[in-house]
C-alpha cells in the first residue's frame, strides 16, 4: 500500500467516524440522553448530548 493510499484510507476512516459521532450524538439528544465523558482533571462526568451539540458547530 502506497503511502497515498494509506492517506486516503485513514482519512476516509476519520470522516466516517466523525460521522458516526454526530449521528450518535444526535440521536442520544432526541431522546434526552447523556453521553460520558471525563473533564480537565480526567474526573468521568455525564454531558447532555443536547449540550454538546449546542457547544460544537460539528456537530449540528
Amino acid at each position: 500500500m502506497s503511502n497515498n493510499e494509506i492517506e486516503k484510507y485513514l482519512n476516509t476512516l476519520e470522516q466516517g467516524l466523525a460521522e458516526a459521532e454526530k449521528l450518535m450524538l444526535q440521536e442520544k439528544a432526541n431522546r434526552g440522553e447523556s453521553v460520558i465523558n471525563s473533564d480537565e482533571n480526567g474526573n468521568i462526568i455525564r454531558v447532555p448530548a443536547s449540550e454538546i451539540i449546542e457547544k460544537y458547530p460539528q456537530f449540528q
